[in-house]
């Protein structure tokens, strides 16, 4: 199986444009132009090479590309990634693959960026060949009519040195990772959306932290709000989920506000929200979680 050519592909698209006098698609680019910054080589189709099962109706391949020591394949459909998904693993089920056993972790609080489908679900199904060796599948984020869902095969780590059997045996022998302690208690804080012609980024950079007796989150923030809003922003979210406001501050340089949550007669747990302007529409989120009666 060879790729078509891309690039008479969207040379016709333009021509046909040009024909009627509209412009040019908006994300056409050349082929080789694509592949550097795909950093692989792009196909049409089914990459060349990759494990056959039989295609589910009312499923299309929009395209896959081949990076060197793994092939994915992107396909689409009008029926909802869950569907898909369950529609795919049904065929590579009957085409001798088996599902390996995945388990969530307890949800997280903290900063969190704009949720897409990508990052809502942050396990793929993850299916095993004894001798192509592991497939994941899992929803790609993507504007338009059409829903789409993402297959990669790393083809490097194929013929494993474990059966199928075996890998299984072992996930469901494994303990399950849970968080404990107080960091089980962290808020969840979501950054504010990209409207009213503010501008924001992902929170590059963020991370955790904590022990014990204390649990601190992180993140910087681009965005043209002043402190006071943002300070308002996440009071708010902390109120819906039944923190008790203390008392709260804006100044030149930094805002905040300190919070308190009763758990049970013996727990009460306090919270500070620290907002640090660094320079321009630049600003350094922290919300520390700490005991305030255990």
């Amino acid at each position: 199986m060879q790729a078509r050519n891309l690039i008479l592909a969207l040379s016709t698209l333009v021509l046909t444009a040009c024909a009627v006098q509209e412009p040019a698609v908006r994300d056409t680019i050349p082929r080789q132009l694509a592949e550097d910054l795909a950093s692989g080589q792009i196909y049409l189709e089914f990459p060349e090479g990759f494990p056959e099962f039989t295609m589910p109706e009312d499923i299309e391949v929009e395209g896959g590309l081949d990076r060197g020591s793994s092939l994915t394949v992107v396909l689409k459909s009008e029926l909802s990634t869950d569907v898909m998904e369950e529609t795919i693993r049904a065929e590579l089920t009957r085409s001798g693959w088996t599902e390996l056993e995945t388990r969530t972790s307890q949800p997280r609080g903290g900063f969190v960026g704009n949720v897409t489908p990508m990052q809502a679900r942050l396990l793929r199904s993850q299916l095993c060949h004894d001798r192509y060796g592991m497939i994941s599948i899992g929803p790609r984020s993507r504007q338009g009519i059409y829903n789409r869902v993402g297959m990669d095969w790393n083809y490097n780590a194929s013929n494993p040195r474990i059966t199928c059997a075996q890998q299984s045996e072992q996930r469901q022998d494994a303990p399950v990772r849970f968080l404990a302690g107080i960091n089980e208690h962290m808020p969840i804080l979501e950054l504010p959306e990209e409207d009213r012609g503010s501008r924001f980024r992902p929170p590059f950079g963020s991370g955790i932290s904590g022990s014990g007796d204390a649990y601190t989150t992180r993140s910087p923030l681009l965005l043209d709000w002043d402190m006071a809003e943002i300070n308002r922003w996440f009071a708010d979210q902390l109120n819906n989920q039944d923190w008790e406001h203390d008392v709260s501050w804006t100044g030149e340089s930094t805002a905040g506000s300190t919070w308190s949550k009763l758990i049970d007669d013996d727990t009460e747990l306090a919270g500070l929200l620290d907002i640090i302007h660094v320079e321009d529409d630049n600003y350094h989120l922290r919300f520390r979680l700490s005991y305030k009666r255990q």
